[in-house]
């Protein structure tokens, strides 16, 4: 539990590949692109990051938003997601600017094309369908700055 510790990234969280659960309420959490360091952790189940500014950031939108970028989370701020949830979550049309390289899962492809393709995992066949939306701050400007502020 992470809770209330003025965590202001989720950088520190990008290699935590056995993640399941993230508990992050009331820490000062601003930008919704950091859901990007989330992104490759297949076991990330639940996820709380209400009363965190980024929520009143997203907008309206926020859960959707949320949703879109992690769709295998069963709960997100102690609410059930359901599957119907998370498809209306990739069908919307993104309703605030892109700024950061938050995956976007696109139509699937025609049942005959999936037909031909060699079964993958959802997580692997998310990435491979979903273009990456780059603008602003992003990993590799963040590991750029790094480089900057630590050259070795």
């Amino acid at each position: 539990m992470l809770s209330v510790n003025r965590i202001s990234t989720l950088a520190d969280f990008e290699n935590c590949i056995n993640l399941q659960e993230l508990y992050l309420r009331k820490n000062n959490l601003t930008d919704i692109d950091e859901l990007v360091y989330l992104q490759n952790l297949p076991k990330l189940k639940y996820l709380w990051l209400e009363e965190n500014p980024l929520v009143d950031n997203a907008g309206p939108n926020y859960r959707q938003i949320v949703l879109r970028a992690l769709p295998n989370l069963k709960k997100l701020d102690n609410v059930d997601v359901t599957p119907e949830e998370v498809t209306e979550a990739m069908r919307a049309p993104v309703a605030q600017p892109q700024r950061h390289e938050v995956y976007e899962n696109p139509s699937p492809p025609p049942p005959s094309q999936q037909q031909q393709q060699p079964p993958v995992s959802q997580q692997q066949q998310y990435r491979q369908q979903s273009p990456v939306i780059e603008v602003g701050y992003t990993k590799a400007k963040h590991s750029q700055y790094k480089e900057k502020q630590n050259p070795d």
